[in-house]
This record gives structure tokens, C-alpha cells and sequence, in this order.
């Protein structure tokens, strides 16, 4: 088994020594017992969401919550699948075990039923990750992708060095540079992450980190393509214990009773403006505690969720919540 290249720098250590300590002092910073049922079920609606919205799903927050509670609603019915499959796979992922390939296998199968052909099934075509035009990654040939995954899941079983949170950005990182599934690579890769931390900590079972993920989707991508330029996971792995870090922090926040996420900012915006034209700046004098990049971010992820509309460019921008 060759052990994936990947070194813990002085920045990545530093940040999981602060994941390592907010997770030490669950019982005490972040409170006991598990987080309410409502806080539950709506940081799973975000995280359903959230990893499928960063693979192109317009589905909001609104449809996405009704889809889950087994209502009918209008939306692209891939759009509706693919909300349904995620929760599944995430119901069902304390069921695997994430160091066994045919629990890979039957996940993706459940991620992608009625999505593609091949679920649950290695590719057997190649195939390249494209960024505009151009190919940014071609991944190896199907004939090798196999033997591949069984080395990267007996790294899993048998890796002693690297704590285990180390093992499942690396696992994450090492699959998506493999893209052993004809589709669906980023929404497995994000899953088995979560299966993976989970078993390094139970407290990962409420951590909304596909949330921050989207959030930060553009740094996110950035870290895999200078990780493949490097031919090494370090920068991905500095990237994401940075995510798991910011989404601890929120987490604790949420438990503590004063959560202050972009949706939550969102919801208040709505209630205080109605539906009438706003700017940013009427946006940030509502969070006079939020910075302008951030108030940017709020503002792009309504739009994404189609919970606002907009009119004007840059700095005239202007924009108005929709309807129900």
C-alpha cells in the first residue's frame, strides 16, 4: 500500500490543535446534551442541500425543507432526486463502514439512484475535471482506478500516525483526485469525510461542514487544483481544517443561542425589509457587526438559493427578496 503524500504543516497543525480543543471541551463549551431536534433537522436540511448546490443543484432552502418533509413541490425533478438521495446517504451513513469498499459502492449507489447508469459502480471510461474549457485534472485510467481505492481504504484501516480527522481530508482530497465514479465524486468525497470525522468524533454528526464548504466553494476548489499542481494534499488539508474549524465555531454558537450563520442573517433581513428594494449597505446597517466581504457572501448565497433577486452591477447592485 503506498501511504498518500501529505505533511502536517505548522498552519495545518495549528488549526487542528484548535479543532482538537474545541472538541475536547464538548461537554462544556458546547454544551450537553446533543443539539435540540430543530437544530438537527435544520442543519441537515442545509448540509443536503449545501453539497449538492455546489455541484449546480438551484433547488432553495424552502423547496429543499419541503422535499424532506415529503411534500410535492415544482421543481427539476433530477433537482428533487438528488435532494432525496443526499438525505438518504446521510441517514444511512452510520451504517458504513468507511473503511470497506463495498459500503463506498452501495453509498454512491444510494447518492446517485436514477442519476446515472453506473451507480455504484467504478467508471470504466476516462475522464478529466474541466475548468471552463480546459481540462484542470485528468484522472487515471478506469483499468487502474480499482486497485487505487483499495489502497487509499486500506490507508484508512491501517494508518496509526495521523490523527484520524487528518485521515478522513486526506481520504477526501485522494478520492477526488482518483474521481473513481463516472459522476458524484464531489457529493461521495464530502459523505465519506463525514463518516470518516464522525468516527474520529461523535460531535461531527451535528458539525454543518458541507455548509461551510459551499460558503467557501471557491477557496475550496482552489485548494484541490494547487494540492494537484503540488502533488500533495497539503494545501487542501490546511483549507479544510480551516472549514471544520469555522464550522465547529458555528456550531458551538448555535448551541449556545446565539448563532449568527448567513441563512440566520438572511431570515432577519427578510423580516425587516419585506419586499422592497435594499443595497448592501441597508444590509450591513442591519449586521453592524459584519464585514463588507461578508455581507457580499450573505448576499451571493441568496441569490444562489434563489431567495433574492437582483438589479444593477457592483456597487449600484440592489436587491429585493421573492415571494413566499
Amino acid at each position: 500500500m503506498a501511504r498518500p503524500p501529505f505533511t502536517i504543516s505548522t498552519r495545518a497543525g495549528g488549526r487542528l490543535g484548535k479543532i482538537e480543543r474545541l472538541l475536547g471541551t464538548w461537554s462544556g463549551a458546547l454544551g450537553e446534551p446533543a443539539p435540540a431536534p430543530k437544530l438537527r433537522r435544520s442543519n441537515r436540511v442545509r448540509t443536503v442541500l449545501d453539497t449538492v448546490a455546489i455541484e449546480g443543484n438551484r433547488l432553495s432552502l424552502e423547496l429543499a425543507t419541503a422535499v424532506l418533509e415529503g411534500k410535492r413541490v415544482l421543481g427539476p425533478a433530477r433537482e428533487v432526486l438528488e435532494i432525496e438521495n443526499t438525505n438518504r446517504a446521510y441517514e444511512r451513513v452510520v451504517s458504513w463502514n468507511p473503511s470497506k469498499k463495498a459500503d463506498l459502492l452501495a453509498a454512491h449507489r444510494v447518492l446517485m439512484h436514477g442519476l446515472i447508469s453506473d451507480a455504484g459502480r467504478f467508471r470504466t471510461r476516462q475522464v478529466g475535471v474541466l475548468q471552463g474549457q480546459r481540462v484542470a485534472h485528468l484522472a487515471p485510467p478506469p483499468h487502474r482506478v480499482s486497485d487505487l481505492m483499495q489502497s487509499l481504504l486500506a490507508f484508512v484501516r491501517s494508518e496509526r500516525e495521523a490523527p484520524a480527522i487528518v485521515v478522513a481530508i486526506v481520504f477526501h482530497y485522494e478520492l477526488e483526485l482518483i474521481h473513481p465514479f463516472s459522476d458524484g465524486n464531489g457529493r461521495i468525497g464530502r459523505l465519506w469525510q463525514h463518516a470518516l470525522l464522525r468516527r474520529a468524533s461523535p460531535v461531527f454528526e451535528h458539525v454543518p461542514a458541507e455548509s461551510l464548504i459551499r460558503e467557501h466553494q471557491r477557496d475550496y476548489y482552489a485548494a484541490l487544483a494547487a494540492a494537484d499542481r503540488l502533488g500533495s494534499c497539503d494545501p487542501f488539508l490546511e483549507h479544510m481544517l480551516h472549514v471544520l474549524l469555522l464550522a465547529l465555531e458555528r456550531l458551538a454558537g448555535q448551541l449556545r443561542g446565539h448563532a449568527d450563520t448567513a441563512d440566520d442573517r438572511l431570515v432577519k433581513a427578510r423580516s425587516a425589509l419585506g419586499q422592497r428594494w435594499f443595497s448592501r449597505k441597508e444590509y450591513l446597517a442591519l449586521c453592524p457587526r459584519l464585514s463588507t466581504a461578508s455581507a457580499s457572501r450573505d448576499l451571493a448565497r441568496g441569490l444562489t438559493a434563489r431567495l433574492l433577486t437582483s438589479r444593477g452591477a457592483r456597487a449600484l447592485t440592489q436587491y429585493r427578496f421573492r415571494a413566499g
